[in-house]
């Protein structure tokens, strides 16, 4: 089964290190960014497949990452795919508030590239067990 990775962010550097690093860790399925998410609900009803996972940046213009998870978490057609928040923040306040606004994991941008890996693996097995559960 081939998975598929929506990255929602304004910026696209954690979007191309990201994939860089799925790539790196043989994920073979295929990923979309989002530099806007006003989009992300015109996007997933043209896809033919759903997203596993969708990763969303905390602090975007227009709508942030805890009002859109909000949605999504609130969408019956889309309240079961895995969702992530991130962020530069490591305060457990704004873990506390990802959880709160319907993100199944919160995690802070990595300093170097040499974490992504093993963060890209997580979030993956993450999905998949999500996705075995649903």
């Amino acid at each position: 089964m081939t998975e598929n990775i929506l990255f929602i962010d304004d910026s696209t550097l954690e979007y191309e290190l990201f994939t860089k690093a799925a790539e790196g860790v043989g994920f073979e399925g295929k990923t979309f960014c989002l530099t806007d998410p006003r989009q992300l609900f015109n996007h997933l009803q043209k896809e033919e497949a759903l997203p596993d996972l969708i990763m969303i940046d905390v602090r975007m213009p227009h709508l942030n990452g805890h009002q859109l998870t909000r949605k999504l978490k609130m969408h019956p057609l889309y309240n079961h795919i895995y969702r992530v928040m991130f962020s530069s923040s490591d305060l457990l306040i704004e873990r506390e508030k990802a959880v709160r606004s319907g993100a199944n994991y919160y995690f802070c941008k990595p300093d170097e590239f040499m974490d992504y890996p093993m963060l890209v693996m997580h979030m993956l097995t993450m999905a998949r067990e999500n996705r075995q559960v649903a």
